[in-house]
């Protein structure tokens, strides 16, 4: 890991460095500072000095001892005033750079830094201990309830796939078998693969006289299944170990690669800003994948924009200044119905032109957990059509909620709150006042020997022994029946499944009721069976916060706009694309107490037990700086991925706080980008043919939906002033 700080250091001061020559340059001009460029060659040189050292132990005592010249003066009028502030906030920025390199990592001698190891190691063989004993406490558990889930089935296959050769392994006989038998092994998405999925199907395919029958397709690219353990580096490997000609030499290449390089999805406009947005921040650097000709998008369609759109084709980029998501949403949605039924946006459709539609337009963020569902409600309040697939919140819906309840009271009826919601609920339709006048001079009871004690023959006591009877029904059969055959029955019973049906989104409420129908099976399927199990099952979901989303009912044929996140719209096209919240931070800094590098190790900080104190190192400081290196370079392939999602239009949707803007995108300045916008700032600000920038105010955001408020009533007032005995002119 030491070395690995070495290359690290070094490669930065190459970057600053060359990344200084662009300040030298503003300095030459005519109306450059000229009295910053020996403060920016300081910088340079130290820079310089600093990738010529070659050990630990030099760059500690270069860096310990670097100094800084004050900053030069001068009152020259004839200099261009934001030229001399931009000078010298860069320098003072790369200076801090430097500053800052030292005080994380050059702050105590290599062997000072070794003993922190060793004092570090002693919490970590505790940690792995532990762990071992939980892996294999649960291991027995699982093979006493006779399952297994689907990392055991990857370990398993390994197992007897693969066999111990010394420190190796090698394919066990089995695996030689198999190789026998597969004529092809043909991999998809290859770029997603895991380390353990790469062990599997290696060990099963041939390899002789440096040929094999593995064949693989992927875009690197658009590896973004980090959080799954994607490696992407596999497939850099085999990338940069290919040969990219036909007749090569088998000794020398593992294979043969083929570039695909011609796109049939999307119009060349969005293929070449999307060209010039990557080819300045996606680098070999951050990521291992340099944007070059061989990695450019080729258009493979001729795809025209019609000449009678006034809504230009270019990709427009709104930056709402100060603003925040309502003023995105409420953007969004103005755009929407500007394009659809102010200004008709037309696309091609099978060689012809038609009018946009709702269908066509897809929203795309990041998560939808926070801007989804502001987005829903803007267009919806336009009475534009709009379907967000959600991540969570099956079981917080109004329906399953009142379901849930009635397991509950059926598996304990002396829990107040789930019995007072179903008894309000409409299965029963209880009032506030009847539960009330139960409830009189029997506080000390539970709401339950409430129901038992009443005991007047009036309207309210036969709703009591309805309820009662219902539950006394649903007690005895669920002490020998199954779950599923209980949640039938209440439907039966109570009529709720009909009455479900008349509320709003009907149809959403009954699809999430007939899910929670086939959960029920799936789970008896399962060694746990009982009502009671079943219900502290769905309890452990909602308490461990591990939510699914409703029920999925939309189709491709409906005519509503799509809200999803960027990592749902994978593999998907819309002639229409927006990308929304592009100025919100991507990541919160890692705060996990264990930082793991698979390649080479596990860190912490050092926990000092006896005075409850704990001491950084840079161990885990590397490690959780290399992990948001790799975090980073993630979310260039997800911007990436989300670009390319557009047919024919792409809009751009973010916040911004300030509107001075860094254009370069060098090393330095890319380690620092926190949002997609700052990704997209180099692009996107100085003039391009490929896109259109605006920047706008919450108060632009505010007019543009004032217009169309008063559009909207002008329509509404000439639909009900609509005169029934005048002929109008069809046109």
């Amino acid at each position: 890991i030491i070395q690995y700080l070495i290359e690290y250091t070094r490669n930065f001061a190459k970057e600053l460095g060359g990344a200084c020559d662009s300040l030298l340059e503003i300095c030459d001009k005519a109306d450059g500072p000229y009295f910053y460029k020996d403060n920016v060659l300081q910088v340079k040189e130290i820079a310089n000095d600093i990738y010529e050292q070659e050990t630990y132990d030099k760059l500690y005592a270069y860096l310990n001892q670097m100094k800084f010249p004050r900053m030069a003066t001068s009152k020259d009028t004839s200099i261009n005033a934001d030229k001399k502030e931009y000078i010298k906030s860069k320098r003072n920025e790369y200076k801090t750079e430097l500053v800052n390199l030292q005080k994380r990592y050059y702050y105590q001698s290599a062997s000072e830094h070794l003993t922190d190891l060793l004092e570090m190691k002693k919490n970590i063989k505790t940690i792995i201990r532990l762990t071992r004993e939980f892996f294999y406490d649960f291991t027995e558990e699982k093979r006493r309830r006779n399952v297994v889930d689907f990392n055991d089935l990857e370990q398993l296959s390994i197992k007897i796939l693969l066999e111990k050769d010394g420190d190796t392994y090698k394919p066990s006989q089995a695996a030689c078998e198999l190789r026998d038998f597969f004529e092809e092994i043909m991999i998809d998405e290859y770029q997603d693969s895991n380390m353990v999925q790469e062990a599997i199907l290696s060990s099963i395919c041939r390899k002789e006289a440096n040929f094999s029958n593995m064949f693989m397709v992927g875009d690197v690219k658009q590896s973004i299944y980090g959080f799954r353990n994607a490696c992407p580096q596999l497939f850099i490997e085999k990338m940069n170990s290919f040969s990219q000609e036909e007749g090569f030499d088998r000794q020398a290449y593992e294979g043969q690669r083929i570039d695909l390089h011609k796109n049939y999805r999307s119009s060349a406009t969005i293929l070449e800003g999307c060209n010039e947005v990557f080819r300045k921040i996606m680098r070999k650097d951050i990521g291992g994948i340099e944007y070059d000709k061989d990695a450019e998008f080729v258009p493979g369609l001729d795809i025209k924009s019609c000449p009678d759109n006034s809504i230009p084709d270019t990709i427009e980029s709104f930056m709402i200044k100060d603003g925040n998501i309502k003023d995105e949403a409420e953007l969004i949605a103005s755009l929407i119905k500007n394009m659809v039924d102010e200004e008709p946006y037309y696309i091609n459709d099978e060689k012809k032109y038609r009018k946009v539609k709702y269908g066509d337009i897809v929203i795309l963020a990041r998560s939808t957990k926070s801007i989804g569902q502001v987005i829903f409600d803007a267009l919806s309040a336009r009475n534009i059509p709009c379907i967000m697939e959600r991540s969570e919140g099956f079981y917080h819906t109004r329906e399953i909620q009142i379901m849930t309840q009635v397991l509950e009271i059926i598996d304990n009826p002396r829990v107040d709150i789930p019995l007072v919601g179903v008894l309000l609920s409409p299965m029963f339709s209880f009032t506030e006042d009847e539960l009330a006048k139960l409830r009189t001079n029997k506080r000390g009871m539970n709401f339950y020997d409430s129901l038992l004690a009443y005991m007047a023959e009036d309207e309210l006591g036969e709703k009591v022994k309805g309820f009662l009877l219902f539950l006394e029904q649903m007690r005895d059969q669920a002490r020998i029946d199954g779950v599923s055959n209980l949640i039938e029955s209440i439907y039966n019973l109570t009529g709720i499944y009909d009455k479900i049906a008349l509320l709003p989104d009907g149809l959403q409420r009954l699809a999430n009721m007939d899910s929670l129908l086939e959960q029920a099976k799936e789970y008896e399927k399962s060694s746990f069976h009982g009502l009671h199990s079943f219900v502290s099952y769905i309890r452990n979901i909602k308490e461990r916060e591990q939510e699914i989303g409703e029920v999925n009912i939309a189709s491709e044929e409906d005519d509503a706009v799509r809200i999803m996140t960027m990592h749902k719209s994978k593999g998907l096209e819309f002639p229409v694309c927006f990308l929304a919240g592009l100025g919100k931070q991507l990541k919160n800094p890692d705060k996990n107490f264990l930082k793991i590098w698979q390649d080479v190790g596990i860190s912490s900080k050092i926990i000092y037990n006896h005075n409850s104190t704990r001491k950084a190192n840079i161990y885990e400081d590397l490690i959780s700086g290399k992990n948001k290196m790799d975090d980073l370079a993630e979310e260039l392939r997800i911007l990436y991925v989300s670009m390319t999602r557009a047919k024919e239009k792409l809009f751009l949707v973010g916040c911004i706080k300030k509107d001075e803007f860094d254009l370069l995108s060098g090393y330095v300045e890319r380690l620092k980008m926190l949002t997609y916008f700052d990704m997209l700032i180099p692009t996107i600000i100085p003039p391009s043919k490929y896109f259109e920038n605006y920047i706008l105010t919450p108060e632009d955001v505010e007019d543009l939906k004032l217009k169309a408020d008063v559009k909207e009533q002008f329509r509404d007032e000439k639909l009900y002033n609509f005169d029934t005995n005048k002929i109008y002119n069809s046109r």
